[in-house]
């Protein structure tokens, strides 16, 4: 854990901490240059290589659904990412509350399509995407965090092939949205071998967007939806 003070040649002030895990802590920062909030994320020791980090982050897409990386730098020898400085809501945050309204999260799993078709068209993967890494704007627009930034991939949102061959594909992304759609509409996760009928648990939820879910978490892979934009598409269509 840093300590309070700056980084990157003075320029960013150390605050809060916002988030931490075994990778890494999230602080509450000030660009003193630029006069204006940043969220600084903090690597420890040993969790990426700094020149294969600055790789990933240079090639991190810029659309509009994704958590803005501003500069990238190392302090006391562990690298660490400046990013724009969101209110701290995620969308974990929102589903403690409980099932989440069918509006609310067909908007949100848009967003994060969107994101994800212009991240794969460039050859982008995110590779570990959950509730904690989709964010909120102020107004309440969803952008999503952390593109190849991360080593370790939550397994609950990850398919079962992409852990057996240790190889993420544009695949697991999608299967990803799909887990998090389903758990933030029936607040549980889905069973990787029978996922169930999403209606049965939550009869509100409208057939076409359950449909674009249950598709995205099918039991084969054969049977899942694919790529982003025509997921995306399937969900604007429900």
């Amino acid at each position: 854990m840093a300590p309070d003070g700056v980084v990157g040649d003075g320029r960013y002030e150390l605050r809060g901490v916002l988030g931490r895990n075994s990778m890494s802590e999230v602080r509450d920062g000030w660009d003193l240059k630029l006069s204006r909030p940043v969220a600084i994320k903090l690597l420890y020791s040993g969790v990426d290589d700094p020149l294969l980090l600055e790789a990933r982050v240079d090639a991190q897409p810029t659309g509009r659904h994704v958590v803005v990386v501003h500069d990238l730098g190392q302090h006391d020898g562990l690298p660490f990412i400046v990013m724009e400085r969101l209110p701290g809501v995620s969308l974990a945050d929102c589903m403690a509350r409980g099932p989440l309204a069918p509006e609310f999260v067909e908007v949100v799993l848009d967003g994060v399509l969107d994101a994800l078709a212009e991240a794969h068209s460039a050859g982008v993967l995110h590779r570990d995407i959950k509730p904690a890494n989709i964010l909120f704007t102020a107004r309440g627009e969803a952008k999503l965090a952390d593109f190849r930034v991360a080593e370790m991939l939550d397994v609950a949102y990850f398919t079962a092939e992409g852990m057996a061959s240790k190889t993420a594909t544009e695949a697991d992304d999608l299967y990803a949205v799909g887990v998090v759609g389903y758990e933030a509409l029936t607040g549980r996760r889905p069973s990787a071998q029978q996922p169930g009928v999403l209606t049965l648990l939550r009869p509100d939820v409208p057939p076409g967007l359950a449909a674009v879910i249950e598709q995205a978490i099918a039991g084969e892979p054969a049977q899942r939806i694919y790529p982003a934009d025509e997921m995306r598409a399937a969900l604007l269509g429900s």
